[in-house]
Parts: C-alpha cells; sequence; structure tokens
C-alpha cells in the first residue's frame, strides 16, 4: 500500500528482534533479520542499545532513529497525597521477564515490619503451571493474606489504580529485553510521582539516579527489600525523590 500510495513505511521496534522469534528455527531467524528489514524506509528504536545493535549488528542501510519512551504525565496528576498501603506491579506475571517471585520473596521480608501493607499484583501468569508456583511460594512464606492478584485491568482501570498506590515495583532481572528495551510500565510508575523500585537493567541507569529520582536496586530479594524499606521508613523524603521525575 506504501508503495502504491508512495509513501513511507517505518518499523518501530521496542525490543530486540530475538526476543519475537526466539521459538523460531535458525534458518527463519536468519532469513528475518536478514531480509525483513529491509522491506522498510526506517527504523525508530526505543534505546541506544538498539540503536548500536540495528546499526552494527544487522547493518541495514536504512535510518535508524531513537525515540525515547513517552508517557503523558497529565494523565496522572490525580494522585492521592495519602495513598493506600499497597505496593503495585503490573505486567506479565513471570520470572524470566519480570522477576515476580524476587518480589514476592522481597515482600515477605518488608511486611514484617510493615504488617498494615499489602502487595497488588496486576497481571496474569504466563501459564497455570507459573501461577501455581506463585501461589506455592505465597503459601510456603506465609503472606498469604497479604497479596492480591487482580489480573489485567484495562487503561482506564490501571490509571485509577496507580493514583492510590504507595509505592511501585520494577523488578526485572537482566535479559535480552531488559538490555535492548525500556519498559513504558516503569514511565507510568514514575509519571505518577510516587517512588519507584527499579532493578538495575538495561538502560535505566542512563535516565535514573539512586536516591535522586529513584531508589535503584539489584534483581535479588534482600536489594529490593532493603529499598522498599527505605521508602516506607522515611516515606516523606521518598515523596520527594518520586517527584523528581515528574520536574524533569
Amino acid at each position: 500500500l506504501t508503495w502504491l500510495k508512495n509513501s513511507m513505511l517505518i518499523k518501530d521496534e521496542t525490543e530486540h528482534p530475538l526476543v519475537r522469534i526466539k521459538e523460531s528455527t535458525k534458518i527463519v531467524k536468519f532469513l528475518y533479520l536478514r531480509y525483513h528489514y529491509t522491506i522498510f524506509d526506517g527504523v525508530t528504536v526505543i534505546t541506544q542499545n538498539l540503536y548500536d545493535y540495528f546499526s552494527t549488528v544487522i547493518k541495514i542501510e536504512k535510518p535508524v532513529i531513537i525515540v525515547p519512551m513517552m508517557v503523558d504525565v497529565e494523565r496522572f496528576s490525580d494522585s492521592l497525597d495519602r495513598p493506600n498501603e499497597t505496593i503495585v506491579f503490573s505486567g506479565a506475571l513471570d520470572d524470566q521477564k519480570e522477576g515476580v517471585s524476587n518480589l514476592i520473596k522481597a515482600f515477605s521480608i518488608v511486611v514484617r515490619k510493615h504488617k498494615d501493607l499489602k502487595l497488588n499484583l496486576y497481571g496474569k501468569a504466563t501459564n497455570a503451571i507459573q501461577e501455581a508456583k506463585y501461589i506455592e511460594l505465597i503459601s510456603a512464606l506465609g503472606i498469604t493474606d497479604k497479596v492480591m492478584f487482580f489480573g489485567y485491568k484495562t487503561r482506564d482501570e490501571m490509571t485509577s489504580i496507580y493514583s492510590k498506590g504507595k509505592v511501585f515495583a520494577f523488578t526485572r532481572p537482566p535479559s535480552l529485553q531488559a538490555t535492548y528495551g525500556f519498559s513504558t510500565k516503569l514511565g507510568e510508575y514514575l509519571a505518577t510521582g510516587k517512588p519507584v523500585v527499579a532493578t538495575k537493567s538495561g538502560e535505566i541507569e542512563k535516565y535514573l539516579q539512586d536516591y535522586k529520582n529513584a531508589y535503584l536496586c539489584e534483581p535479588e530479594p534482600e536489594s529490593i527489600a532493603k529499598k522498599l524499606c527505605e521508602i516506607l521508613d522515611n516515606y516523606v523524603l521518598a515523596l520527594s525523590i518520586g517527584n523528581e521525575v515528574r520536574k524533569c
């Protein structure tokens, strides 16, 4: 259609292409990386790492432009000054991509001190086996009444949920997806002006600084728990740090 109309066709890439075709055969991967991108007049990417990959590894002979993740800050202008006693996580309930088990283990440490706190998980497990493992882990840690599963919600519902959250958790471990992508979910967390705990993965440290505009940690339960406790022990300071992002 773009050829018939003499218009441009741009491919927008927000993650490494092998994330999308990881289950494919070697020949399919080869043909995809070799020929797929020749169809387009240019490619926009979300990170410097993706830019470097397309420019130096695939070496496509088309323009590659970095378009960083963007979020409508005004969408979260109604965040409550007195939020609920909740840590909020949204996304796929998956360990390889999101490190959910590490978050649950970290929460089990934090809730010993902050007994009114709850962990609200918005999303679905990748399969029934994974879901059962989370339920078993939560039961073994003795926090069944503290961890809530809500499934996926609409965009408008999540806006309201974010406005009421106290702390946001981004516990993504190192992976191909984390290295080359940048989560739009993390951008939404930050846009609320609330404190965010984020693991040091991908290009996060290019944009966020520990104790300046976020709380950065390692993708391990003890490190995550330490940062969560720092936020909850001095929430006034944590709010001021969270608000730094909205000033950018």
